[in-house]
C-alpha cells in the first residue's frame, strides 16, 4: 500500500513537472497573475525542475516515514514542511532573475 501511495505522488510530480518544463506559454501554476518575464521558456524549465526537484525529494521523505518508526514519522512530517518551506525561499529568490526591469 506504501508502495502505491509513493508511486502516485511521484508520477503526480513527474506529470507536473513535465507540463510546466515543456509549456511555450506561461503556467499559472505558481502564479495567479501573468507576469513580465524575460524568457517565458526558460521560467517554465526553472519552474519544471523545482517540481521534479520537490518529487523526489518528498518521495524519499515519505519513505522514510513508512519505516514503521513513530519517531521516523514525526520526523519526516516535519522534513517535508522543512523541503517545501525550502522551495518556497529557492523559488522566491530565482524568480526576480526571470523578471523583466531586473
Amino acid at each position: 500500500m506504501d508502495a502505491i501511495l509513493l508511486g502516485v505522488i511521484m508520477a503526480i510530480c513527474f506529470v507536473q513537472g513535465h507540463n510546466a518544463y515543456n509549456s511555450e506559454t506561461q503556467t499559472k501554476l505558481f502564479n495567479k497573475r501573468n507576469l513580465p518575464l524575460k524568457d517565458v521558456k526558460a521560467y517554465n524549465q526553472f519552474c519544471g525542475k523545482l517540481i521534479y526537484a520537490f518529487g523526489v525529494m518528498a518521495t524519499l521523505t515519505m519513505m522514510l516515514m513508512t519505516s514503521g518508526s513513530p519517531i521516523a514519522s514525526m520526523a519526516g512530517c516535519i522534513l517535508l514542511i522543512v523541503e517545501a518551506l525550502v522551495m518556497v525561499r529557492y523559488y522566491s529568490k530565482k524568480e526576480i532573475t526571470f523578471l523583466k526591469g531586473y
